[in-house]
């Protein structure tokens, strides 16, 4: 829901896009532009797909295979900026670069994904691990908009953790295994 109220006339930076569920609701909800990164070519195609029985064939809308962690710096060397970036990486990956563990890696991951908000814009930081709680997901984040140099020249402005959805409520008594936050800037 949220991504519909913010795609309008916006660009969009879909990371760990697999079948582009959320690229296909920012396009389907009038996003100016999407970008779809996934490593997996197969569930790109999905995606394309998803878009198009969304009726968005436009060629505003771009579908990349590649790696995400090599695709992040070099977008952000080149100072690309989204309104919208959405993060939501997979537990663990290997990656050309080695072995990638959000229990790790994820602060580095969302420092330079911060990079990629424009001004004013936002980033949807999920976490999807069943031994991280919401305090880790908060303390990653902390260190990513510290890391990325951002307290000084764009302030975080707002903060906002996302319950769960419905079809992921945790067991009773586990922690949660998908966490989620808003991060305006």
């Amino acid at each position: 829901a949220r991504v519909m109220q913010l795609a309008p006339g916006k660009s969009v930076l879909n990371l760990f896009a697999y079948t582009c569920g959320f690229g296909a609701v920012a396009a389907a909800s009038s996003a100016a532009h999407t970008v779809n990164i996934d490593v997996a070519r197969n569930a790109l195609e999905r995606g394309r797909r998803n878009y198009e029985l969304t009726g968005n064939t436009s060629d505003a809308h771009t579908f990349l295979a590649r790696d995400v962690f090599e695709t992040l710096p070099k977008l952000a060397k080149r100072e690309q900026r989204f309104d919208v970036v959405i993060l939501d990486p997979p537990s663990y990956a290997t990656t050309r670069r080695g072995r990638f563990s959000v229990e790790r890696d994820y602060p580095e991951l969302a420092t330079i994904a911060i990079r990629l908000v424009a001004e004013g814009g936002s980033l949807l930081a999920c976490l999807n691990h069943h031994k991280l709680d919401q305090r880790a997901l908060a303390l990653a984040l902390d260190k990513a908009v510290s890391s990325a140099g951002n307290s000084a020249s764009r302030p975080v402005r707002e903060l906002e953790f996302v319950p769960p959805p419905a079809d992921h409520e945790p067991l009773r008594g586990r922690i949660p295994h998908l966490k989620s936050a808003w991060i305006r800037f």
